[in-house]
């Protein structure tokens, strides 16, 4: 879904499942990027969004981009969810400050106050490109990976 009104991606600083801080900033002007937030209240590894990212990751890498993904569980629960699929190779990323990242990018259902599975893609400038929403239009990872390799 072609997000109608571009607008700069809010950056962000969140841990890892490794507790180190990542920051978006370092990759803005550098690097285009697909921001995953994960409704992760299973598990992020039971995420149709991870799984999807995991499966299709030679198009993402392909692609050119960086991914990440988004969660509002500890980083703990995160590596544990890690662990159980036999690793990653993108970075699981803590959002505990009252879903304050998830929101920014309007990855919150506010009435319900919980995260909302989405997917963000973001070019170099940091502008968004294209936005999905679960359950209404999240897409594909097919899909994920042809925008994100469209976008510059």
């Amino acid at each position: 879904m072609l997000f109608r009104s571009i607008r700069q991606a809010p950056v962000f600083q969140l841990h890892d499942s490794s507790m180190n801080l990542m920051r978006l900033q370092r990759y803005v002007g550098r690097s285009k990027f697909l921001v995953a937030f994960v409704d992760a209240s299973r598990g992020a590894d039971q995420s149709a969004v991870v799984q999807g990212v995991r499966e299709r990751w030679v198009e993402f890498e392909r692609a050119g981009g960086v991914v990440m993904a988004v969660t509002a569980t500890r980083p703990a629960e995160n590596r544990a969810a890690i662990e159980r699929l036999g690793g990653l190779p993108f970075p699981l990323l803590s959002d505990l400050n009252q879903l304050e990242v998830h929101r920014q990018y309007d990855a919150c259902d506010e009435k319900q106050r919980t995260p909302r599975e989405s997917v963000i893609i973001v070019d170099r400038a940091g502008l968004i490109r294209f936005v999905h929403y679960a359950p209404d239009s999240l897409g594909t990872a097919d899909q994920w990976a042809r925008e994100l390799a469209q976008v510059r």
